[in-house]
């Protein structure tokens, strides 16, 4: 190795990597700063969107989808439940489920959250043309496909996409 660099270095992919890393964190603060009037943090907002997109989710599929413990989804859902913003209910076929709905101030913060989030994303893509942006989203499914299975659940059920 020469001064100045390190065993990452000699990756061959790791200026890619280091350029997904970066854009990702650049993303997380840019959406943060846009959520925070709202007083929503990200986790919260990736909760209240996949609800949006899937209301009466249970618990363990909101688990496997932001790739977090069940106990990491019950202490988010405790916060948007005490800021009514979600609701748990027992399954009627499966009493050892719960599955989450959103209150009509959750859908109404959630649609206010997701157009703020729209404003992001657009600008965003716009820098890229059609071609561009599908490239990408390609080689980011064939990363995902190397990584997902260390989180594939015990039950070997796969991994539901679900990430804002």
């Amino acid at each position: 190795m020469t001064k100045g660099s390190t065993i990452l270095d000699g990756i061959s992919g790791y200026p890619a990597w280091l350029s997904v890393a970066r854009t990702s964190q650049l993303c997380h603060r840019q959406l943060s700063a846009v959520l925070e009037p709202l007083a929503l943090e990200v986790a919260h907002y990736e909760v209240l969107v996949n609800v949006a997109r899937d209301e009466g989710l249970s618990q363990q599929v909101l688990a496997r989808r932001l790739l977090v413990a069940k106990s990491n989804v019950s202490a988010l859902l405790t916060v948007l439940e005490r800021r009514a913003l979600i609701v748990r209910s027992k399954d009627l076929t499966d009493a050892r489920l719960r599955l989450i709905s959103l209150t009509p101030e959750g859908r109404e913060l959630a649609e206010e959250a997701m157009r703020r989030h729209h404003r992001i994303i657009e600008p965003m893509l716009g820098a890229l043309t059609a071609e561009e942006a599908e490239t990408i989203r390609l080689a980011m499914h064939k990363v995902a496909a190397v990584l997902e299975p260390q989180f594939a659940s015990p039950e070997g059920e796969e991994i539901e996409a679900g990430m804002v």
